[in-house]
C-alpha cells in the first residue's frame, strides 16, 4: 500500500489518471488538483491521495454507478489493482473512523455519568 504523504510529479499523476500532462495542468487550474509542493527544477508535486481520489471520481463518472454504490464500489466493479488497493484503504480508514467514534462515545458517556454524580452531591 502507498504512503499517505507520497507525492507525484505531473507526469506520474497523468499516468495514474490516464490523461496527458496538460490535462493535469488544466485540472490544477480548475481546482480539481492542488499542488502540495515543488520538486526538482520547480516541478509541481501532487498528493497521491488526491490523485487517487480524482481517479476514482473519474471512474465513477464514466460508469454512472448508482448513488448507493458510489461511496464504496463493490469488488465486482473493481477491475484494476490500484482500485482494489484504494478500496482496501477506504475500508481501513472507515474502520478506523468508526473505532474513533466509538471511543468518543464511551468518553462522553463517562463524562455524563461523572457530571450526574457531581450534580447529585451538590444538589
Amino acid at each position: 500500500m502507498s504512503k499517505p504523504d507520497e507525492k507525484l510529479t505531473t507526469a506520474q499523476a497523468a499516468k495514474l489518471l490516464g490523461v496527458r500532462a496538460d490535462t493535469v495542468h488544466a485540472m490544477k487550474a480548475e481546482g480539481q488538483l492542488t499542488v502540495v509542493g515543488k520538486g526538482r527544477n520547480g516541478t509541481n508535486l501532487f498528493a497521491l491521495g488526491d490523485v487517487e481520489r480524482l481517479r476514482v471520481q473519474r471512474l465513477k463518472a464514466r460508469r454512472a454507478i448508482p448513488a448507493q454504490q458510489a461511496e464504496l464500489p463493490g469488488e465486482s466493479e473493481m477491475t484494476c489493482d490500484g482500485c482494489r488497493a484504494l478500496r482496501a484503504q477506504v475500508l481501513a480508514e472507515r474502520e478506523a473512523r468508526l473505532e474513533a467514534e466509538a471511543r468518543v462515545r464511551v468518553e462522553r458517556e463517562r463524562a455524563d455519568r461523572a457530571l450526574t454524580g457531581l450534580n447529585a452531591v451538590i444538589g
